[in-house]
């Protein structure tokens, strides 16, 4: 029985979606200027929506952006907002402290 190191998986190419990708980085550059916007991404399941905002939240990193993710899950949904405080959640743990107003 010979012993192997464990390998991560290869991602695969991203195909298919530049179109979308593009929009989303339009989005994403006019929120980096400081003119936000939301967007909705919705489909079927497996149509790739979680690689594309990997994708985009890939880019968002390289430029120093902050990102945030969530699902709303049946579970969240009968909490008002648990999408939102999901996020504020999230961006809390990253957020320096030292951006906060006293």
């Amino acid at each position: 029985m010979s012993s192997q190191p464990a390998t991560a998986p290869l991602e695969s190419a991203f195909i298919g979606r530049q179109e979308e990708l593009l929009a989303l980085s339009r989005h994403l550059a006019e929120a980096a200027a400081g003119a936000g916007s939301v967007v909705i991404v919705r489909g079927q399941a497996g149509l790739g929506k979680t690689r594309l905002l990997g994708e985009l939240a890939t880019s968002a990193a390289a430029q120093g952006v902050t990102c945030l993710s969530g699902t709303a899950t049946v579970a969240r949904a009968a909490m008002a907002h648990g999408l939102v405080v999901d996020l504020l959640e999230q961006f809390l743990e990253q957020a320096d402290e030292s951006e906060f107003i006293e």
